[in-house]
Parts: structure tokens; C-alpha cells; sequence
């Protein structure tokens, strides 16, 4: 008999770094923090504070991104994807299954 059909629910895994929510929140971190040094070095040589500019709107767009890349990967911390597995693969034996 399977684990369904003793009433049982199957093992599940965390999907880790496979979860979508990861990938996209690190491309968001890249991306922001590349945009955010672009706006502070480009910033820097006109003589007047980065903020102080409309035009350098690198800065908060920099700071948006690197805000939504904060907020995918804490979702993902805080609601981890669970996936099931099946009984018998290394996956099941990782989770704690026989």
C-alpha cells in the first residue's frame, strides 16, 4: 500500500533555491543595486546632493528594486514552497522517509 492510501500524507521538501520567487527576487537585487551605483556615481559629479536632482532618478528606482527583491525572497523565507516526493528517491530519504 502507498503512503496516499494508508491516510497518510506524502513527505514534502522545501523547493530551496528552485523556487521562483528566489530567482526573480535575486535578479531584482542585481538589477537594483546595479541601477542604485549607476545613480550615486553619475550623481556624484555635478556638485549638488543625489537627491536634491529629479534627474537622478536611478537612486530611488534602485532603492524600489532592491525593496521588491527584499520582499520576494523574505516571502519565500516565510512561506516556503513545499513540494511533495515520492517514496523511495534520495529526496524522501533527505525528508525522512524509509
Amino acid at each position: 500500500m502507498s503512503a496516499n492510501e494508508q491516510g497518510t500524507p506524502p513527505k514534502q521538501v522545501k523547493a530551496g533555491a528552485l523556487d521562483v520567487r528566489v530567482i526573480i527576487g535575486g535578479l531584482l537585487g542585481l538589477f537594483g543595486a546595479v541601477v542604485f551605483v549607476t545613480g550615486l556615481v553619475n550623481g556624484s559629479g555635478s556638485g549638488k546632493p543625489p537627491h536634491s536632482d529629479p534627474d537622478h532618478l536611478n537612486i530611488y528606482v534602485g532603492i524600489g528594486l532592491l525593496l521588491a527583491a527584499a520582499f520576494f525572497i523574505g516571502w519565500s523565507r516565510i512561506r516556503p514552497l513545499l513540494v511533495p516526493v515520492e517514496e523511495g528517491t534520495v529526496e524522501a530519504k533527505r525528508a525522512g522517509g524509509h
